[in-house]
């Protein structure tokens, strides 16, 4: 019974990575869509400050 304590271990480590790298791509991508939206966000308020200025 012993022995299948290292296999357990090692189990749930592999089941612990997959969910950090699960977790941190699902965090890039939320990244990468808010970073998106902020430059269109900033992109659109320095076009419509650059039409006021006319």
């Amino acid at each position: 019974m012993n022995e299948l304590i290292l296999y357990f271990a090692g189990f749930i480590m592999v089941l612990f990575g997959i969910a950090f790298y699960s977790a941190m791509a699902a965090f890039r991508k939320l990244a990468k869509t808010s970073e998106t939206k902020t430059s269109s966000d900033e992109a659109a308020a320095d076009k419509k400050a650059a039409d006021k200025g006319r």
